[in-house]
């Protein structure tokens, strides 16, 4: 399903929301209308149906809320762990600042080469819901080098123990953040889950349609409502489920902001 990330949230909900529009209305038509017939459902058997019906949606309800405290707390989680990502580099570049002038260029020039990658090739790949190593391979080989330089530069400079000790936390913290938030490339909802989701959903619409109502327009209605807020939740778990995909998905502005305001420099397309 990730061609669907492609497409615009408008688009997405009107997919989604019609799909279940179309079968909510489809269903009570054509299957509701022969289970009336063939079970011989009258007003008397709506009480009975009606209770089996309120047990599965207490836990249709349940499950569905797990759902989306589930989607909704990893979206804030791996919204922070950028931010954390982009405090880490502006600690870095601001620390860096306190060694020697002389013989800190080569230091922040890789600060700023890692912060271009990270928004100028990282970000789209994520975009994409691509967790493959190789495409996160040149950022972790500029943390090797900046790693280098800060030995490089502790050994010709004689820094003092604090701002050496200063400076391997920052790249430390920094390293820690960046395998945090690629390892959330792909977070999404278990499968499991979904299919789950999904076998109650029919449930529960199954037995909404075995209700029996004597006028056609209101069942259709009653039906289509149903639908509609059930398509609207599912939009809504499908659109926030992975943070890094599709137009709600968690952009690179916090390291952008760290690249344009501290480092000096332009978040330019290579």
């Amino acid at each position: 399903m990730d061609f669907m990330y492609t497409y615009s949230d408008t688009v997405i909900s009107r997919i989604i929301v019609g799909i279940f529009l179309s079968i909510g209305i489809v269903g009570c038509l054509s299957i509701g209308r022969r289970f009336d017939k063939f079970f011989k459902l009258n007003s008397d058997t709506n009480g009975t149906i009606g209770a089996f019906l309120s047990v599965t949606g207490v836990f249709y309800g349940i499950l569905f809320g797990l759902v989306i405290i589930s989607v909704w707390d990893t979206h804030d989680e791996v919204e922070d762990q950028v931010q954390s990502e982009a405090s880490s580099l502006r600690q870095l570049y601001s620390v860096s600042a306190l060694a020697d002038p002389k013989n800190t260029h080569h230091l922040r020039d890789h600060e700023r080469e890692y912060a271009r990658i990270v928004i100028n090739k990282e970000w789209p790949a994520q975009r994409l819901g691509n967790d493959a190593p190789s495409q996160y391979l040149e950022g972790y080989r500029v943390l090797r080098e900046i790693r280098e330089d800060l030995l490089l530069l502790n050994q010709e400079s004689g820094n003092t123990i604090s701002l050496s000790k200063n400076l391997s936390d920052a790249i430390d913290q920094l390293t820690i953040d960046r395998d945090v938030r690629i390892s959330q490339v792909d977070a999404k909802i278990p499968g499991p889950l979904w299919k789950a989701l999904l076998v109650l959903t029919a449930v529960n619409m199954l037995l909404l349609w075995l209700i029996r109502v004597e006028n056609i327009i209101l069942d259709v209605i009653l039906n289509s409502a149903v639908s509609l807020a059930i398509g609207l939740v599912f939009t809504f778990c499908f659109i926030v489920d992975r943070p890094f995909q599709g137009n709600t998905s968690i952009d690179s502005s916090a390291i952008e902001a760290v690249y344009k305001n501290e480092m000096g420099g332009y978040a330019e397309a290579e």
